[in-house]
């Protein structure tokens, strides 16, 4: 730090991490899935992660939700990324409106409280594989489920868990 703040290469050195970290942050952002509901993927649970966000607005605007939940939502994804983790399941955002500032100059702050389960899929290549009609037609084939012993009726066309040795609608 030069006398007169930063040097040169100091800022530099800063304008690249930066732009390095906003690069990871943006490739988090694609790969880490929240939802505020459960999956229908086998997965590992890692940790419950929760994160505070806000939104004070600024000089002439006033505060936003969204912007507040997007920036919950995007710190959510990096802890989950952190974690090594796919999804935040079950996920809730709770919000309150509170007043930051001085006395003599009050804002408006938007504070969310984002928090769910950071799940690892177990077989991260099998996000899709009900959308590709070639696995559908291969369990379909096999009458079993592509990730565990589960099978298909052939009587009703029921899923039964594979720890089952008949069927629960049908009982054959």
């Amino acid at each position: 730090m030069g006398l007169f703040g930063p040097s040169q290469q100091e800022k530099e050195l800063l304008a690249k991490e930066t732009a390095e970290r906003l690069e990871l942050e943006k490739e988090i952002l694609k790969t880490v899935k929240i939802t505020t509901g459960d999956i229908k993927q086998n997965y590992d649970i890692v940790k419950i992660v929760s994160q505070l966000a806000n939104d004070r607005g600024g000089l002439l605007a006033s505060a936003s939700v969204e912007l507040a939940f997007d920036h919950a939502e995007t710190k959510l994804k990096i802890k989950a990324a952190e974690l090594n983790c796919d999804y935040v399941v079950n996920t809730v955002f709770n919000h309150r409106i509170a007043i930051g500032g001085s006395k003599s100059r009050p804002t408006q702050v938007i504070e969310v409280l984002a928090y769910g389960t950071a799940v690892k899929t177990k077989n991260a290549s099998n996000i899709s594989r009900y959308d590709n009609p070639n696995h559908a037609q291969v369990i379909k084939e096999n009458n079993v489920d592509a990730d565990s012993n589960n099978w298909v009726c052939d009587k009703c066309h029921e899923k039964i868990d594979g720890n089952f040795d008949s069927c629960w609608n049908c009982s054959s």
